[in-house]
């Protein structure tokens, strides 16, 4: 069939592999019961303050929703202490890093990123045609020393995601400022994006959020500029509505709204939002849980014998060694459980394992024991 060329860039463009679904599994396996540890939603559900605000909603969904929500730019505005100018919401945050790299990148550009980090950052560099400068991870977390020495006058956007995603390690207070005053002393200073999808789910004390560049005193003209990236998908439990959003310098934010689709946001998503910044109680149970459940899982794998890393997120990168991941993960799948093997990512023999509820982690640590011998 006669059709256009496309792009050099999407000629080699691979897409992204998303992990099986619950219907899939049940389709393919002939299953009743199955529980998904792979793409680390909220074991809790969602909050029922954000299922209430979004069921207003039914009666309205035959018209365009608001371009930008008033209410959830004020609220959000508000939570975190910046001006309503500084925000922009997306379609999840994976549409928010397509859109920086739109805005902001040219094939004579490169982004710094750390080998194992969020896979979309390097898709979305890739597909404006600029370079990619990856850095090893030293001790499966961002390597500090590698990551400033890597900018340089070609930089355009530093992608760091903390914690994170799939290691669950994390940039402490005095990296994270490290990085941004050095990046401060070029000429044309990059973008500092920090994706801080996990952010709720912190609890180490020397965690410092990049909001505190973009409000009070750390405010500085001598830092690079920040922008913050935030999703409900994670702790708010609303993964299927698709709404995360960025908060950055004014003018930051007025370039990428240039290229914002005019509807990008649905009305059901931008309520239940709304919603879920609501309910406080839901998120600090949720943490809870994920904390307990967490301590659960390193008492579980360490009598096993299996290699974990300590995390900041609710999911644990795992590297139970001797045994061929994909064949472990396939016999799971047939057993009803649906973990995520991190191909695409410089870790093999590693899995990703969302944490779930006592029965769920109780089944995987079973299946894992069972392959085991």
């Amino acid at each position: 069939m006669n059709m256009p060329e496309p792009r050099e860039e999407i000629k080699n463009f691979s897409p992204y592999t998303a992990g099986m679904s619950i219907e899939e599994v049940k389709e393919k396996y002939n299953l009743k019961d199955v529980v998904k540890l792979a793409s680390n939603e909220n074991i809790c559900g969602t909050s029922v303050k954000a299922v209430k605000s979004m069921k207003k909603e039914f009666d309205s969904i035959f018209m365009y929703p608001q371009s930008r929500n008033k209410r959830l730019i004020s609220r959000i505005a508000s939570k975190n202490s910046v001006e309503e100018e500084m925000v922009i919401t997306g379609n999840g945050t994976d549409e928010i890093i397509e859109l920086i790299a739109k805005t902001f990148l040219s094939p004579q550009d490169n982004i710094v990123v750390s080998e194992n980090s969020f896979i979309r950052y390097k898709m979305a560099a890739r597909l404006m045609g600029a370079g990619v400068k990856e850095i090893p991870q030293k001790d499966f977390t961002h390597s500090l020393s590698g990551l400033v020495a890597a900018i340089d006058n070609k930089t355009k956007i530093h992608f760091i995601d903390n914690p994170c995603n799939p290691t669950g390690n994390y940039l402490n207070r005095a990296e994270i400022e490290k990085i941004i005053k050095e990046a401060g002393k070029l000429a044309t200073p990059p973008l500092i994006v920090l994706d801080e999808a996990y952010f709720e789910y912190v609890d180490a004390e020397d965690f410092l959020s990049g909001i505190k560049f973009l409000s009070g005193k750390k405010n500085l003209k001598e830092d690079a500029p920040v922008m913050v990236l935030r999703t409900f998908s994670k702790i708010a439990g609303l993964a299927g509505l698709r709404i995360g959003y960025g908060i950055s310098s004014k003018g930051i934010i007025e370039l990428i709204e240039r290229i914002r689709p005019p509807f990008n946001t649905n009305r059901l998503a931008q309520a239940a939002a709304l919603g879920a910044m609501d309910d406080d109680k839901f998120m600090r149970d949720t943490k809870n849980l994920i904390l307990k459940e967490k301590d659960f899982l390193y008492r579980q794998l360490k009598k096993i014998g299996v290699t974990y890393e300590k995390s900041q997120t609710n999911f644990l990168l795992i590297n139970p060694k001797g045994i061929d991941i994909k064949a472990f993960c396939e016999y799971s799948l047939k057993n009803g459980v649906i973990l995520r093997p991190l191909n695409g990512y410089n870790l093999s023999g590693h899995l990703r394992v969302t944490v779930g509820r006592r029965k769920d982690n109780k089944k995987f640590i079973s299946l894992l024991k069972e392959f085991l011998k």
